[in-house]
């Protein structure tokens, strides 16, 4: 049987104003970190396989993610087809399927038979082991070319499953053993600089020819180990980050050279690399600030942090950033693990129990949720009340018996037209959190001229269209 219950008619007692203020980041995020598996909050690379597997680079070991689980590989003296370093800098696949990691301390390949590593230049005396020492790039053939710094340059030979010596037709003898960065084009072009700023460009087609040899900086002023090779659009950059802040962007198809100085001043550059879809570049800073640069004419500073209000606003060092699809974005941090942000569309994705500070829930059993005409998203736990997510981004917020709700048990959810969430709990009567107010009013003992009624345990809130409030009980019926 019906009963009447028009809660609209009462009373309801006045309270301060809720106030949101933050603008809102547009981009669904998504956080991993040391609880999730990661073996290193330091993550120096991000790097998607051929069979969709993430890897990630970190300061101490390789981590490999499928998406829910993360396998660790570190070193291990007792385990000969262990990974040879623990420090994780570059990763790259070639045409073959070949998976290779370079490490403070040799050459790396992946065999997935095993889940084991084949070790190349870990062992050898004359390569001093000192950060960036090794460095490696495709080549256009898509061999594996390695430049040891102190030894010269290398390529991998697929056949007898080793490096051999490469000598390239123009290369000075007095730049072999201080090369410090490749870049390679597959299908165009390879490119080499020197410590001494000699930038050489060969050309895949009947080998290597040479195509120029410049001078990048006869000025001796730029910081050249601190650079990226990258291919974007129809051209291929050298980019340079500068001492006192901004960036060097020099065009490898054009020899022009643009000083990015006035959109990234004071800034410390961190990484660069390639927008997917676009002639576009991702900036990333030591200050938690990332900036898109699009190059298709002179080149665009815009900044970003709008969409990445989590990081700027706490001022995380980006360390990487890689984007493995059109929309998605994969951003390595010095201390502060992974995000992923999802860039278009609305997937879904996760939220876990965990710290309020990342957005994430309260409690793991989930009885009821609601999203506002705000953004806000509304859930209701089994055992620890009321979680709201702001759309702005800020920390999860707790609503539970500690300040102001019945029951710590929330098991529906509804909101009237003007805002007011409705809060059925597994107790007596039932919560309403006033819009205006930000506070919580039970019924009946906060409502004027309450009826004398009975009811709990509300699992089905319904407002019709004439604004009638219907409430599904358990074992008292349906109220309205």
């Amino acid at each position: 049987m019906a009963r009447n219950l028009n809660f609209f008619a009462f009373f309801l007692l006045s309270a301060s104003p809720f106030i949101y203020s933050q603008p809102r980041s547009t981009w669904l995020s998504m956080h991993i970190n040391n609880e999730d598996g990661l073996s290193n909050s330091a993550v120096t690379s991000i790097f998607q396989d051929s069979r969709g597997l993430v890897w990630f680079g970190t300061w101490d070991g390789l981590n490999m993610y499928n998406g829910t689980d993360i396998c660790v590989f570190k070193p291990d003296i007792s385990d000969t087809h262990s990974i040879s370093n623990n420090i994780i800098r570059e990763m790259h696949e070639d045409n073959s399927g070949n998976f290779w990691i370079v490490t403070d301390d040799g050459i790396n390949r992946f065999i997935p038979e095993n889940m084991g590593f084949k070790s190349y230049f870990s062992d050898r005396k004359d390569i001093p082991v000192i950060e960036h020492n090794l460095k490696a790039c495709i080549a256009p053939d898509s061999t594996l070319l390695v430049s040891l710094y102190g030894y010269g340059l290398a390529c991998f030979n697929s056949r007898d499953k080793d490096f051999i010596r490469l000598s390239l037709p123009g290369f000075a003898e007095d730049d072999e053993k201080e090369i410090i960065g490749l870049g390679g084009i597959q299908g165009e072009n390879l490119y080499i600089l020197t410590e001494k700023g000699r930038l050489y460009a060969y050309h895949a087609q009947q080998g290597y020819n040479l195509l120029f040899k410049e001078e990048i900086d006869p000025s001796g002023e730029l910081p050249l180990r601190k650079h990226w090779f990258i291919e974007s659009g129809d051209s291929d950059y050298l980019a340079v980050a500068m001492k006192e802040g901004g960036l060097f962007l020099y065009n490898l198809s054009t020899h022009e050279g643009n000083c990015l100085l006035q959109e990234l001043q004071n800034l410390n550059i961190t990484t660069v690399n390639e927008a997917i879809g676009s002639n576009a570049l991702w900036v990333g800073t030591d200050e938690g600030s990332i900036f898109r640069i699009d190059c298709d004419k002179e080149p665009v500073v815009e900044k970003m942090d709008a969409y990445f209000l989590n990081l700027f606003s706490n001022q995380v060092k980006i360390w990487t950033i890689e984007q493995t699809s059109a929309d998605m974005l994969w951003i390595g941090t010095d201390g502060n693990g992974i995000y992923r942000y999802i860039t278009q569309g609305k997937p879904f994705y996760n939220i876990k129990k965990g710290s309020r500070d990342e957005r994430a829930i309260s409690h793991s059993i989930i009885r009821a949720i609601i999203k506002d005409k705000s953004g806000n998203l509304w859930i209701g736990t089994r055992g620890d009340g009321l979680n709201l997510i702001p759309a702005d981004d800020m920390a999860t917020r707790i609503y539970n018996v500690n300040n102001g709700l019945s029951s710590n048990a929330v098991i529906s959810l509804e909101l009237d037209k003007t805002g007011n969430l409705w809060i059925g709990i597994d107790d007596e009567g039932i919560d309403m959190l006033e819009k205006t107010s930000g506070r919580i009013f039970h019924f009946p003992e906060d409502f004027g001229n309450a009826v004398d009624l009975e009811f709990g345990a509300v699992y089905a809130i319904c407002i019709d269209v004439y604004g009638t409030l219907w409430l599904g009980t358990s074992g008292y019926g349906v109220i309205n």
